[in-house]
């Protein structure tokens, strides 16, 4: 009987630490890790604009958006911050090829599109260097296919760098100022 208990508690034991082990094997692998949206109340000119801020662990980083703006997580790590079709706001992340620069993913990312839809593609504003956050980001602007875009490249670790897309209505609307504050609260994670 004795036999019998001991089997059962070694048994028990056993699968008590295979588990511990799967969990904590789990826990520390670069899978996805889930955004946090934390709401915070901030003061802008004297007047209190209640925002959120989205952080993004898988791509470290953080971004204030206002809360009647859409944020859509995709399982990837991509996000879209969208509101109606006044705001369209996209953040991926690319990793550079060996011997590339930025700069240099630019350049071909403008040729593809402009040998894809020819005519159709305009290079409104040249490539230039602007801060966000603490990064200095390399951006430019375009019109394609009768809509406009304007493209954000910020620098990260590792080879690694955000695009983020605006492809909000530049018509001089509220909406467009918003979409661009968004872009430029973003900050990188430690």
């Amino acid at each position: 009987m004795k036999f019998i208990v001991v089997l059962i508690l070694s048994l028990l034991f056993t699968i008590f630490v295979g588990t511990l082990t799967k969990n904590f094997i789990e826990s520390n692998n670069d899978s996805l890790i889930s955004p946090l949206v934390i709401n915070t109340n901030e003061s802008t000119n004297g007047s209190s604009l209640a925002k959120q801020v989205f952080v993004n662990n898988y791509y470290q980083y953080k971004i204030k958006y206002p809360l009647d703006v859409n944020i859509k997580n995709t399982s990837n790590g991509n996000v879209n911050l969208y509101k109606n079709k006044s705001i369209n706001i996209s953040i991926s992340q690319e990793i550079l090829k060996e011997n590339d620069t930025i700069n240099t993913q630019i350049k071909n990312n403008i040729e593809t599109k402009k040998n894809l839809i020819k005519d159709q593609y305009i290079l409104k504003n040249n490539i230039s260097p602007i801060a966000i956050g603490l990064s200095t980001a390399l951006t430019y602007s375009t019109e394609e296919n009768g809509e406009s875009y304007s493209y954000y490249y910020i620098p990260q670790n590792n080879n690694k760098y955000l695009v983020v897309i605006n492809s909000s209505p530049d018509n001089g609307s509220d909406d467009y100022l918003i979409s661009e504050e968004i872009i430029y609260s973003l900050e990188m994670l430690p």
